[in-house]
């Protein structure tokens, strides 16, 4: 306001409104409170206030409706325009369905399917106790263009599992690891499958643009030009949502844009299977469904994803395809995830409608246990 605009003429107030970007001052006067009229900027600055400030137009609005306003519905201004003319789909599209991650320019890989049978792992307890089973002959299928969550309480064996099928552990395992109903080979399925942990393991000092020109350079090696790599590099940034970021260090990124490096760092080379420690670990909600939406993506590119997943709400645990529920090295579901409530209905555990199922099904996962045993030890009798 300035000190000019306290002349009062007619017992109004005149407001000097500075717009960005423009050498011309727009103002609006009041009136006194005896005729109560305003007088409103020319349309050209209403247009341009209205996107500078997106809240005040939607707080507005808010009132309108909650007043039993009949006015006129003001439209919601869109925050980032450039996405949306690039394909990023217009506000108010409806399209909740995220597109699939093909990634045209990566080397193409054929889908893998993964079966295990009669799986068993222990660990040494010390010279003297002997060995601790994780694992008890557990069997089970993840295939290709799911998005496969393994679940269970601390200790079940979740992380155990994963391991094994990634190939990190070997000794003391009994049972089969099939690839597309053949004998896994492990040198051949390490260089098809990623594995993506829990904390990301990022360096501080380069630029996210620096890491995937290192990442390329030794996961594409030598037989692809820098031409070629810059256009992967380009694509798998650009479809991750960090073209914004790229010039940034890792040590400056969000939690959701290390998750994001860590995924595009290991996308180079294209792989058909990739495992995630509890992908969503230390990120808050929305970040939590961007990640799971990406795997989703990843899935429906033709890929198998398994991810580890501790303790995910209703609306990210209803995100995954397939669910494989482990308690005390044993498989107590596996399946649809919406087949988990019916499973524990059928069970004698009836969920209730205001309770995260999955949540409840970890907290049922011990009595289930003793509904098996009781069940085993019925039929051995019988």
């Amino acid at each position: 306001m300035d000190g000019d605009g306290d002349s009062k003429s007619g017992g109004g107030v005149k407001i000097h409104l500075e717009l960005d970007g423009d050498d011309v001052n727009e103002s609006v006067s009041y009136s006194s409170a005896t005729t109560r009229s305003v007088c409103s900027p020319p349309p050209i600055a209403l247009k341009e206030i209205e996107s500078l400030n997106n809240a005040s137009v939607l707080s507005g609005s808010q009132n309108n409706l909650c007043n039993g306003s009949g006015g006129a519905t003001l439209r919601k201004v869109p925050n980032n325009t450039t996405n949306a003319s690039k394909g990023g789909g217009s506000p108010g599209s409806g399209g909740h369905k995220k597109p699939t991650i093909s990634l045209t320019h990566l080397p193409k890989r054929p889908p893998v399917d993964i079966e295990f049978a009669d799986l068993s792992y222990s660990v040494s307890e010390g010279r003297k106790r002997g060995y601790k089973t994780i694992l008890k002959g557990i069997n089970g299928k993840f295939k290709s263009g799911e998005l496969t969550g393994i679940m269970g309480p601390s200790g079940a064996g979740k992380s155990t599992l994963m391991n094994i099928l990634a190939g990190y552990k070997t000794s003391n395992l009994d049972g089969h690891v099939n690839i597309n109903g053949k004998e896994r080979s492990l040198r051949r399925f390490r260089k098809m499958s990623c594995y993506i942990m829990q904390d990301d393991c990022l360096s501080p000092h380069l630029t996210v643009k620096e890491a995937m020109q290192v990442s390329a350079n030794l996961k594409l090696g030598k037989g692809i030009t820098q031409a070629d790599k810059k256009i992967v590099i380009n694509e798998i940034l650009e479809t991750l949502g960090l073209q914004d970021c790229i010039d940034t260090n890792s040590s400056s990124l969000s939690g959701g844009q290390r998750k994001r490096l860590s995924i595009a760092l290991e996308l180079v080379n294209n792989p058909p299977v990739m495992f995630f420690d509890e992908p969503t670990s230390g990120l808050d909600s929305s970040s939590c469904f961007q990640c799971l939406c990406l795997l989703k993506s990843l899935a429906r590119g033709g890929r198998t994803i398994i991810c580890t997943i501790h303790q995910p709400s209703a609306r990210l645990f209803e995100m995954f395809d397939h669910l494989y529920m482990l308690a005390e090295g044993q498989c107590i579901y596996r399946g649809p995830v919406m087949g988990l409530v019916p499973f524990l209905s059928s069970m004698g555990l009836n969920c209730p409608s205001y309770h995260n199922p999955a949540d409840y099904g970890k907290l049922s996962s011990c009595a289930i246990l003793s509904i098996l045993k009781l069940w085993e030890i019925k039929h051995s009798v019988l």
